[in-house]
């Protein structure tokens, strides 16, 4: 997703908690010609999230399209899992 908004002219903001592997897709993006940062921080920290927002805002102005994408796992075996007792 952000490879092809990048190719259509967007700058994309990549957010995640691993620097190194947000640097590695910035430099993917940017080595096509893309235009590309990063920012690193724990969706699941609210404070971090503000601060990521308020450092978007002072660095570009403006949110102009968010895709929301988190994974989280549960890696309990399935039959330990939160299922819904019968």
């Amino acid at each position: 997703m952000a490879k092809a908004l990048a190719e259509a002219g967007a700058h994309v903001v990549l957010s995640g908690r691993s620097s190194d592997m947000l640097e590695q897709a910035v430099a993917s993006i940017t080595g096509e010609g893309g235009k590309a940062s990063a920012a690193a921080f724990d969706v699941a920290d609210l404070d971090a999230g503000r601060e990521a927002i308020a450092r978007l805002h002072t660095d570009h102005g403006r949110l102009d399209i968010l895709i929301n994408n988190v994974g989280a796992r549960d890696r309990r075996p399935f039959a330990r899992s939160a299922m819904p007792k019968s």
